[in-house]
């Protein structure tokens, strides 16, 4: 997606009310974009965007024409989670100090209560700040980094996913500042893939169509990294994420489109997502109508087998006998296991 401005996203707002009075004689919806979707068990998160509004008015999210219960909430809220992943390599070396600093800015920009963490990106990929609460630590650990080794861009992602296992969907926000062309190795929809099996949002400073596909498919997106410094893609981040929000709702028990439309009483965004909701596999199958006839036969089996099958004899506990034997030979009593016990000659 390109990255506006303040000033062009506003007029953007502006012009997007205007056009379709000005085509139709009457207000009609704008379309919303959905930028990520989260399913995890009945639980749905779509990410949209609605510009930056601190209040983007109401929701409203309706499948097949009825109505889902459904809630709005924006992403940069205080029980967001950031993990800040720097290119702390040798080969990023000269752009490390403007990433560092735009990621100290960026923090104290954070609202207040959400958490942060930072990984550094260099061989082997490490956490260098975990799990904090407010910007002070995590600014004093951005400043001990230093550049050095290869990159280990694949592991510092993973070890980024781990941070702040028990946020909800859309609640965890990834931020890689890197000069890498790709995460060196997998390919950028299994990237994405596994970001949204983790409800997490990638956002990426950096260059590259990998980037941008990787980031694109987790609701995220890349702000492109300018020469000589970074600044402006920060601002650019801190635009693009201040418009995004989080759509709420039960997931349906069938995939297919969802219609979400957002209200904020000037402008009317509608946009649309497929869902699809998470499944055990063999319970779907038993659920088909093919299926019934394999169940039946197979309940009928295990009843038959059941009541086919003899019922085992009872086991009759019978007196052990003690008597004597007949001096220079042991008598052998036989005896079943279970009547077995330790025996020897008197």
């Amino acid at each position: 997606m390109s990255l506006l401005t303040p000033k062009w996203r506003v007029s953007r707002r502006l012009i997007a009310a205007a056009l379709p009075v000005m085509a139709l004689g009457a207000p009609g919806p704008v379309p919303l974009p959905v930028t990520g979707v989260f399913v995890s068990g009945t639980a749905t998160t779509l990410v949209v965007d609605v510009d930056a509004e601190p209040d983007p008015g109401s929701v409203t999210v309706t499948r097949d024409g009825v109505v889902l219960p459904a809630r709005i909430e924006p992403v940069l809220s205080p029980e967001l989670a950031v993990t800040l992943v720097v290119d702390a390599s040798s080969a990023g070396a000269a752009a490390l100090p403007g990433w560092l600093s735009a990621d100290a800015r960026f923090v104290l920009g954070l609202p207040s209560g959400a958490r942060a963490a930072v990984v550094a990106d260099q061989a082997p990929a490490t956490v260098v700040a975990s799990a904090q609460r407010g910007p002070s630590e995590i600014v004093r650990a951005l400043g001990e980094i230093r550049a050095g080794r290869d990159r280990d861009t694949g592991r510092a992602l993973s070890l980024a996913l781990t941070r702040f296992p028990s946020s909800a969907d859309g609640r965890r926000v990834v931020l890689l500042c890197t000069g890498a062309p790709d995460a060196g190795g997998p390919p950028a929809a299994e990237v994405a893939a596994r970001f949204r099996d983790e409800g997490v949002i990638l956002v990426v400073v950096g260059r590259g169509d990998f980037w941008s596909v990787a980031a694109g498919g987790t609701g995220g997106f890349l702000a492109p990294a300018g020469e000589p410094g970074v600044v402006p893609a920060l601002d650019q981040v801190e635009e693009v994420l201040a418009g995004r929000h989080l759509v709420r709702f039960t997931t349906p028990s069938r995939a297919g489109p969802v219609v979400v439309t957002v209200d904020d009483a000037q402008v009317v965004f509608r946009g649309e997502a497929v869902v699809t909701p998470e499944r055990d596999d063999w319970a779907w199958w038993l659920m088909t109508p093919a299926a019934l006839p394999a169940l039946i036969l197979l309940l009928w089996g295990v009843t038959r087998r059941s009541r086919e099958r003899p019922s085992p004899a009872p086991i009759e506990a019978r007196p052990n006998s003690m008597r004597p034997s007949p001096r220079g030979r042991a008598r052998v009593i036989a005896r079943s296991p279970v009547d077995a016990v330790d025996s020897h000659e008197p």
